[in-house]
């Protein structure tokens, strides 16, 4: 695997889970897509408190990683996940699907990564972009 590959798939994690992070508190799909509001408080709901807690540090400190780098490494990001957006919108049910477990996948492996490692795989997905 070369170097630029070796360094796109954790920052394409970390951009997955920025998006993620960035959804959870008012999750409204377009289009009548399958995401509710109510589907993750039921989530929520069932981890128990300490789950729950680990969930909701994990996600403040992508957060955090997101809010550390440079504005426009943040724009650039942001302009990424419009487009993916788009792309996502013109796919087969069964390649969402497909789509949602690997970004599930990508998502957990991401957030156990410390705060320096997200800072640092943002900057490169970032890099990667230009």
């Amino acid at each position: 695997m070369n170097k630029k590959i070796k360094f796109m798939i954790p920052a394409f994690i970390a951009v997955f889970a920025l998006m993620f992070v960035f959804t959870i508190p008012n999750v409204m799909a377009e289009g009548g897509d399958h995401w509710k509001k109510s589907e993750w408080k039921e989530k929520f709901a069932k981890l128990t408190p300490e789950e729950r807690e680990v969930k909701f540090a994990q996600f403040k400190e992508t957060k955090k990683a997101f809010a550390s780098i440079s504005d426009e490494d943040r724009e650039l990001i942001k302009s990424h996940f419009k487009e993916m957006k788009q792309e996502f919108a013109t796919l087969s049910d069964e390649e969402k699907d497909t789509k949602r477990v690997e970004f599930k996948s990508k998502m957990n492996e991401f957030l156990v990564l410390t705060l320096d490692e997200k800072i640092v795989h943002l900057e490169e997905f970032a890099n990667s972009l230009k």
